[in-house]
C-alpha cells in the first residue's frame, strides 16, 4: 500500500475551532472520496497535531511552511495542520500523507 499527500484549507470565524475544521474537512473528504478506507486523503486521518502556535501572516507563509514540513509527516499518524490570517477569519491548513 502506499500514500499520497493531501493538504485542505477551511475557513472559519476568528473564534472557530480546530477540531470542528478538522471535522468539517474530514466529513468533506469522506463525501468525496468514499469511506472505504486508503483514500489518500485527511479521510485517514483520526486526529491532528498543530506544527506551529501563532497563525502565519499569508496563506504564501503558510504554504511554504507545509511544502517544507510535509515530508515529516507519517501517513498513518495524524494530520499536521497550521492556520493563517484570511480578511474573513481564520484559515486552517491541514497536510500531511494518508495511506491510499
Amino acid at each position: 500500500m502506499g500514500a499520497e499527500s493531501f493538504c485542505a484549507e477551511v475557513q472559519v470565524k476568528s473564534d472557530g475551532k480546530i477540531q470542528d475544521a478538522f471535522t468539517k474537512v474530514k466529513r468533506q473528504a469522506q463525501y468525496d472520496h468514499g469511506h472505504a478506507g486508503y483514500t489518500g486523503t485527511i479521510a485517514e486521518k483520526d486526529n491532528w497535531i498543530v506544527r506551529q502556535k501563532e497563525p502565519f501572516a499569508t496563506q504564501q507563509d503558510a504554504m511554504d511552511f507545509v511544502e517544507k514540513d510535509q515530508n515529516e509527516n507519517d501517513k498513518w499518524g495524524p494530520a499536521f495542520v497550521v492556520s493563517y490570517l484570511h480578511p474573513k477569519g481564520l484559515v486552517f491548513v491541514f497536510y500531511g500523507y494518508a495511506s491510499s
